[in-house]
């Protein structure tokens, strides 16, 4: 059952990526021209929503995939605070300034709140019905 779970999630980020990457860079292009906040109000609409999209599929998979993702969300990172590729101290940026998390720790958030929510039948039904409580 792990097999198929990894090669969808594998087949997710392959779709993903495309998407968010030029985003990105056209961004990029444009920070002169838009506020930061303006660019960080872009960002989550087009690059975090994508990169949110069905990531519970990526709960298990190895670093290799996620750290393709990973490398979206420091590229948005970078436009949101007109840093360059190379400059240090971008994992303080997304802890601290941005209160972003990783992909990974963003997954395995996103798998609690989704139990959570079926646990006190917040979630949909269809949902809430494979969720049942152990002890």
């Amino acid at each position: 059952m792990l097999i198929p779970t990894l090669s969808v999630s594998y087949a997710v980020l392959q779709h993903l990526a495309p998407f968010t990457l030029p985003y990105t860079e056209d961004e990029r292009c444009r920070k002169t021209k838009v506020v930061t906040v303006s660019a960080a109000i872009l960002v989550h609409a087009f690059v975090t929503s994508k990169v949110d999209y069905c990531n519970l599929l990526l709960v298990g998979a190895p670093k290799s995939v996620t750290d393709k993702l990973q490398r979206v969300v420091n590229a948005a990172a970078r436009v949101v605070s007109s840093t360059k590729k190379y400059d240090r101290g971008l994992t303080h940026l997304l802890h601290s300034e941005l209160h972003w998390l990783d992909v990974a720790d963003r997954v395995i958030y996103k798998l609690g709140v989704t139990v959570y929510e079926c646990l006190q039948g917040q979630a949909p039904d269809y949902m809430s019905e494979l969720c049942t409580p152990v002890a």
